[in-house]
This record gives C-alpha cells, structure tokens and sequence, in this order.
C-alpha cells in the first residue's frame, strides 16, 4: 500500500510540475502560450491517489474553474492497457504514454487531456484492461493556450 501512497504523491506532483514547464512523459508539458499564466485551478490532495483492480474505476473529480483537465492512469500491468477516459461522459484525448519494463516488475503510464471541462462535480470514468491495480488522479488548470494546450518540448 505503500508504494501506491507513493506512486499517487509523485503522479499528483508530476502534473503539478507540468504547470511550471517539467515535461511529463514523451517530453509534453501543459502550454500557457503567448506569455500567459498558467494556474492550478483544481487538484486532488497530493496524499490521494484513487486506486482500482476492477475496470472501470470512477471517482468524482471537481474542476471550479479549469479551462484544461489532465488525468494520469497508472498500472502496474505493462501487459495490460487504458482503453479510454471519460470526465463528465466526455471522451478524453491521450497526450502522453510511458511503459516501463524491467522484466520483473513494469508499470504503463498515461496522461489525458481535456481542454474546456465541465465546471463542478463530475466523474472520471478509467476503462483499462489487465489484472494488476490501477491508480489515477487529476488536476486542473487556468491560462493554458486554447490551440495548442500541450507543449512537445525540443
């Protein structure tokens, strides 16, 4: 359970930092654009981190304000895979996609995008396939650039 605490501390952190330019997998991050100000609008507490072993696994996130959604999904089943991710019934777009694999143990990371979410309490539905636990979290951000809302860093 420990490593689940862990893994939700460093999946919250690590969409935090994608709001101060550190790119998140595949080298993206979250683009204010044009000089603008990017700003965490809504986050999960960096202590939570929702976890599942059955598909799908939903839970409620509330965007006050966000003009983009991030969620990143994290299995310990590289085998396995997230089929999609909805927030409030509306299909989410992958940014990014990470599997790491060292022949023992391997984990498939993801990251979702998307851009004008609907305002207040609204579910996140996670469809994966594969035995092993799921972990997810998302945060929410104000100032992001409306075109081009992830950056591919050079």
């Amino acid at each position: 359970m420990r490593r689940w605490a862990l893994l939700a501390s460093l999946l919250l952190g690590g969409l935090t930092a994608c709001a101060q330019g550190f790119p998140f997998p595949g080298g993206h991050s979250a683009n204010s654009g044009g000089g603008g100000s990017l700003a965490v609008d809504s986050q999960m507490p960096s202590s939570v981190g929702v976890s599942s072993s059955t598909s799908p696994l939903t839970y409620s996130f509330t965007n006050t304000a966000g003009t983009l959604l991030l969620v990143t999904v994290v299995t310990g089943d590289p085998a396995g895979s997230v089929t999609s991710v909805t927030y409030n019934g509306v299909a989410m777009a992958l940014v990014a996609h990470q599997i790491s694999n060292d022949g023992v143990t391997g984990a498939d990371s993801s990251v979702f995008r998307l851009l004008s979410p609907a305002t207040g309490a609204n579910n996140v539905v996670v469809t994966y396939t594969g035995s092993s636990k799921v972990l997810s979290g998302a945060i929410s951000f104000t100032g992001n650039n409306m075109t081009t809302p992830i950056a591919q860093s050079v």
